[in-house]
């Protein structure tokens, strides 16, 4: 064995790397299609309860800045593809489009997926996207302590039980099987890369 074996291994890897990150960029875009309607619906739907089960407020309102108010829901609807972006379509939340430090164990637990809850780091910027309603809802009344947290100088985050659509259930399902493979096709890598700096640096001491 030479070092071009080793040579050859990595390539192999990295080869095979580039394709699954490829399809997982696919299923991150098809999660992102996804939850565009979820969220649309998520937010018309929490206006309307609001407005259902606090009429002291809804009456107090009147008709003309009720009609404001779902201006602004209509206004913040239409802006959709610019929030996806801003919160779900960030490199920092994608394990594929992020080189993270973890250990394999730990990075799989990062998108791994118990019963009905989904992973952690994309169900906070999901619920942070949705907390965009939040200062609404707040400027007409509708705040309801417990459902949402506002960290200093943030938007609200939602913060009560969130059911996702099943297509983005099924895109990050996909997601979570496919970052595993990732993880430990990336570990492999490295260890071939390890053993070739090993064996370089014994040929050198064997040749002196």
């Amino acid at each position: 064995m030479d070092s071009s074996d080793f040579d050859l291994q990595i390539s192999q890897f990295q080869q095979e790397l580039g394709s699954l990150h490829l399809e997982m960029e696919n299923t991150t875009q098809q999660f992102l299609g996804a939850s565009k309607p979820f969220i649309i619906n998520w937010f018309r739907d929490i206006a309307a309860s609001n407005v259902k089960l606090q009429p002291e407020i809804t009456k107090n309102l009147g008709v003309e800045k009720l009609t404001a108010m779902k201006k602004e829901l209509e206004d913040l609807c239409n802006q959709i593809e610019e929030l996806v972006n801003k919160y779900l379509n960030i490199d920092e939340i994608w394990a594929h489009r992020k080189n993270f430090k973890q250990n394999i164990n730990e990075t799989i637990i990062a998108y791994a997926i118990y019963g009905n809850k989904m992973p952690e780091i994309i169900d906070n910027a999901l619920r942070s996207l949705l907390g965009c309603i939040g200062k609404i809802l707040e400027k007409y009344g509708y705040y309801k302590k417990g459902a949402w947290f506002k960290p200093p100088s943030s938007n609200y985050y939602y913060n009560f039980k969130l059911d996702w659509s099943q297509n983005m259930k099924s895109a990050i399902t996909k997601y979570s099987k496919q970052n595993q493979t990732n993880i430990e096709s990336s570990n492999k890598l490295e260890r071939v890369k390890r053993n070739k700096e090993e064996f370089e640096a014994k040929d050198m001491w064997d040749k002196i």
